[in-house]
């Protein structure tokens, strides 16, 4: 890898470099996704954790939704109700698995 040094522009002072790799330039980013972990441009597991943190909330919110469409079928006795039931868990299934 190679750090080249240009003039800086005065806007950005991560501009003054360039890295280059095998003579293709390195694009810079400030989040990238490696191995299912979500880094950002410091290193930082923060925006990993948010995200992590937000997809844990969606599912708690989906398990509740069950438990109380559970609660209202064992009281009606409403068969119908299973068929959404099933739905409802596939959810649930896939968001897990990602």
């Amino acid at each position: 890898m190679t750090r080249i040094r240009e003039e800086e522009d005065g806007r950005n002072p991560d501009s003054k470099y360039k890295y280059y790799l095998s003579l293709a330039e390195l694009e810079k980013v400030d989040e990238i996704k490696e191995l299912g972990i979500l880094f950002d441009s410091e290193l930082s597991f923060v925006s990993h954790c948010k995200e992590r943190i937000s997809k844990t909330c969606s599912i708690l919110g989906i398990i509740n939704r069950v438990i109380t469409f559970l609660k209202n079928l064992e009281m009606s006795g409403n068969l119908t109700a299973v068929r959404e039931m099933s739905g409802i868990l596939l959810k649930v299934r896939e968001m897990s698995r990602n």
